[in-house]
């Protein structure tokens, strides 16, 4: 099946809503970041987005390789269905805002390519993703 554009966000859906929402961002960051440095996870309990999580990686080659890896993954009894996103939508924006206010919002720069950013210009926890 053909691989769509590369971009940041994956968004996961067919997910196990009984999960608490805490072991459920854990259990994702654990599985997904062996494909890269994970920004954020962004796990939905509105009844209208139930079921459905973001995952935003840091570097643009991360979100593809998760796709090919883990399309019918099962987890939590469920198999998961991965889409990449297509474009870095004002809505999702505004939606991972919305749902992340309790956390501090996250200003890691999300690079086009692995490795083209100097340390200094990176957060702290992103700095020390290098050579991973």
């Amino acid at each position: 099946s053909a691989v769509p554009k590369p971009n940041h966000i994956i968004d996961i859906n067919n997910m196990n809503d009984k999960i608490k929402k805490e072991e459920l961002e854990s259990s994702l960051e654990a599985l997904f970041s062996q494909f890269g440095h994970v920004v954020d996870i962004v796990a939905l309990k509105a009844v209208n987005m139930r079921g459905q999580d973001f995952v935003i990686f840091k570097e643009l080659a991360s979100p593809t390789n998760a796709f090919r890896q883990l399309q019918g993954f099962p987890f939590y009894g469920k198999r998961m269905k991965i889409q990449i996103l297509l474009q870095y939508l004002k809505s999702v924006a505004l939606l991972l805002k919305k749902y992340k206010g309790k956390k501090k919002a996250k200003t890691v720069e999300l690079s086009a390519t692995t490795s083209h950013k100097k340390p200094d210009q990176e957060t702290p926890n992103a700095a020390n993703t290098q050579g991973n």
